[in-house]
């Protein structure tokens, strides 16, 4: 049985202090259990698909410049779009909090005054003509009742005081604020570079590999995997609970991964991981 959620309406919330959410929570959030049972709305207040149906604006590939990736996205089980390394990185973290509901990158957010002037000068419409944020992230938090929007640009610091960034910054904090929606800037200051690279490993283990194989799986092997002896390394401990559950070592270590990405494991990530290295387990 799956629990229907509304969209929240724009006037009911105002965002001026984006709900209390600041960069730090969507990196390091409270343990929490991904709610699997959630469904998500079919269409937002503007009327933009959630979940697999959502298209990217921009694709990784067509950028002139930065590096761009397309990875398969964890929240939704789809191909999502990222057109640097940072944005990736911020992907990832994303994907491990479990309060976060979907995951929309390169959200097109239209200047409904360009695209009137270009209608009446008969011009055609080019995707450069539409402006896009970063990521627009939904999250579901157990002490609000409805759904939260929160706009994030991800930047490199120093183009944070670039005149031209500056005002795309203001636009999309003001077309964000409109529809009731929270807005932040993240950069890779923000970013822990081992909890970065702990989130890379795991990401191994699952590739294309859909957690709904595994979601039976989690609770019974997370309390496994607790009950291995703490001075085990990673391998020695997942050996164990796949063993005891039946299952090979490479389903192991994907039912591992998917137990911390979903929150049945709390795993202090800003510890450099490995599969011979000893692993800190709440």
């Amino acid at each position: 049985m799956t629990k229907q959620l509304d969209v929240l309406h724009p006037s009911v919330l105002t965002a001026h202090n984006n709900f209390g959410i600041d960069v730090g929570f969507l990196l390091k959030p409270k343990q929490s259990v991904f709610p699997f049972d959630i469904q998500l709305p079919e269409f937002d207040c503007r009327q933009v698909e959630h979940g697999a149906s959502y298209k990217p604006h921009l694709k990784a590939g067509r950028q002139r410049k930065g590096t761009g990736s397309s990875n398969y996205g964890r929240k939704v089980e789809r191909t999502m779009e990222c057109l640097s390394c940072l944005e990736r990185h911020y992907l990832l973290a994303f994907e491990h909090n479990n309060f976060i509901i979907d995951i929309r990158e390169q959200y097109a957010m239209a200047d409904d005054a360009v695209i009137r002037r270009l209608v009446e000068a008969n011009r055609s419409i080019r995707r450069t003509d539409v402006k896009s944020i970063d990521f627009v992230l939904t999250l579901k938090l157990p002490w609000y009742p409805e759904l939260i929007y929160i706009g994030v640009s991800v930047k490199e610091f120093r183009e944070l005081c670039e005149p031209k960034i500056i005002t795309r910054h203001n636009w999309e904090k003001q077309a964000c604020a409109s529809l009731g929606w929270g807005w932040l800037t993240a950069t890779e200051r923000d970013l822990d570079a081992v909890s970065a690279r702990s989130r890379s490993f795991l990401r191994e283990f699952t590739r294309r590999t859909p957690v709904t194989g595994f979601v039976h799986l989690l609770p019974h092997f997370a309390k496994l995997i607790r009950s291995t002896r703490r001075s085990s390394t990673l391998s020695q401990r997942i050996a164990n609970a796949s063993k005891a559950l039946g299952i090979d070592m490479d389903d192991g270590f994907r039912a591992f991964a998917f137990s911390v990405q979903y929150g049945y494991l709390a795993v202090d990530l800003s510890q450099e991981m490995g599969e011979r290295r000893l692993v800190s387990i709440a």
